[in-house]
């Protein structure tokens, strides 16, 4: 059986037409369409990508990878493939996925492809080739979400009461994933270009209808009545992730109808961030990381039914906070 294969080089990829390391084009090419296998970028444009593809493919275009980076797995611990149409477009895309050689920023690349007369050829007579804009996902919404999810789903006989409303959304998957279980959401941000990029995914997941995006500071707006409006019934679930600020909570637990969950996932008090290498948000009480216990002993006489409390290991080796409870 073939092991992984590095290709840090885009002349790699064009030499691997033949072979690379002992394994035949066949069997990488099998390895990239199985169905548990680490996901395959596909750069090409759209057209091309539709007239031809690897089974399993996602197809981001090298003019939206960057853009579309939160629509990739996370850089720690998660392998990609790469597929591009020329040597020079898999040579920029490597530099991106790289990510200025910090392990936590960037993506572990295990095989590259160029698309040519021949690769296409060997899919297709090994069954390995699929046709059509269909693109795999390969993002994952906040690790809190899927049981949460199902245990509210189970709570509401009314399928349209599914409304939730996701504080902080940054460029949406929670409130994407959620949309393709069949909720009405509520995509709120400070920053147009979270949301532009959040109105983009809908449409290219084809829940458009399902997703609304809303511009709104929510640390600096708690007292208005276009906050109080967004938290006004029907409503299931307020999700909050990776994202902190105690009085906007406080408000929007006051705010939110009885029955409703509050949904917080993030870092616990003294992990640091990525970019800056600092303590998130430290010195700021009302902003900076949770305390084990601390929301449930925040909320305990509102929240009364608690759902989920816990302290879990993020893919990039953060301790962070799983907070889930309805209110009474």
């Amino acid at each position: 059986m073939c092991g992984p294969t590095r290709c840090p080089t885009p002349s790699k990829a064009i030499e691997a037409d033949a072979s690379d390391n002992g394994c035949s084009l066949d069997t990488r090419l099998q390895a990239a369409a199985a169905q548990d296998a680490a996901g395959l970028v596909d750069l090409r444009n759209p057209s091309s990508y539709a007239a031809g593809h690897i089974k399993g493919a996602s197809n981001f275009p090298l003019e939206e990878l960057q853009l579309r980076s939160g629509e990739l797995p996370p850089p720690t611990g998660s392998a990609l493939r790469i597929m591009a149409s020329s040597e020079s477009q898999l040579a920029e895309a490597m530099e991106f996925l790289a990510g200025s050689g910090d392990s936590r920023k960037g993506w572990t690349v295990i095989d590259s492809f160029i698309w040519t007369p021949s690769l296409a050829s060997a899919a297709a007579r090994i069954d390995c080739i699929a046709h059509g804009a269909s693109s795999r996902p390969l993002w994952l919404p906040s690790p809190h979400l899927p049981r949460l999810a199902s245990l509210l789903e189970a709570r509401v006989s009314d399928p349209d009461a599914l409304r939730a409303v996701d504080f902080g959304c940054g460029k949406g998957r929670d409130a994407i994933w959620l949309a393709l279980r069949g909720w009405l959401v509520i995509g709120v941000d400070n920053q147009e270009c979270f949301l532009s990029h959040l109105r983009d995914f809908a449409r290219r997941q084809g829940v458009a209808e399902r997703v609304r995006a809303h511009r709104l500071d929510f640390r600096r707006e708690v007292s208005s009545l276009e906050f109080e409006t967004l938290l006004q019934p029907p409503l299931a679930l307020v999700n909050v992730s990776r994202f902190m600020h105690r009085p906007a909570l406080d408000a929007a637990v006051r705010l939110m109808p009885a029955g409703c969950c509050l949904a917080v996932h993030h870092f616990l008090k003294g992990e640091v961030s990525l970019k800056s290498g600092r303590q998130i948000k430290a010195g700021n009480a009302d902003e900076c990381g949770l305390q084990p216990g601390e929301l449930q002993a925040r909320f305990k006489s509102t929240l009364t039914e608690v759902l989920l409390d816990e302290v879990v290991t993020s893919c990039d080796a953060r301790e962070m906070n799983n907070f889930a409870a309805i209110k009474g």
